[in-house]
């Protein structure tokens, strides 16, 4: 008769990997914006998706600074090497300014269309409906089950 083994430890870490990967997968869909015209593709990034990115990157690493003495965290929390948001608002400074200086509208995540208003005020700009879901699930995932912000910060890349 046949003895039940166990499955290896790395089994569910990988299947884990594995079920956010394909959620990344479909978040990057969500993200990416078809062009107008099918016969063209465009591979320039918007403003919009630069907001969403900024986003969903402060909302993880808030959260990665809040649970890096848990010990799983902290092994693999390395905050001046991997922070992205600073250069994304680098990057919304230079969209914002460029809309300010041609006097055109404001990035699309925009809820006004006033080019002169700084982006950081509050109610600015807002998330995509898929960003905001996003960042409140890492959010989420920071109170109730911090080691799994390790997956998060390794996939967005």
């Amino acid at each position: 008769m046949h003895s039940l083994k166990r499955r290896p430890a790395c089994y569910s870490r990988c299947f884990l990997s594995y079920v956010v990967f394909i959620v990344f997968s479909l978040l990057a869909r969500a993200f990416t914006v078809l062009p107008s015209s099918s016969s063209s593709r465009s591979s320039s990034i918007t403003p919009s998706q630069v907001a969403n990115l900024w986003f969903v990157y402060s909302s993880l690493e808030a959260a990665l600074d809040k649970s890096s003495d848990r010990a799983l965290v902290k092994p693999v929390h390395f905050p001046e090497e991997l922070r992205r948001a600073p250069s994304l608002e680098l990057d919304l400074d230079y969209y914002w300014n460029e809309n300010a200086s041609s006097g055109t509208s404001a990035p699309s995540t925009s809820p006004s269309s006033s080019p002169s208003k700084d982006w950081r005020a509050p109610g600015v700009l807002q998330p995509s409906p898929v960003a905001k879901v996003y960042a409140e699930r890492l959010e989420w995932l920071s109170k109730e089950a911090p080691e799994l912000l390790v997956a998060h910060a390794y996939t967005v890349s």
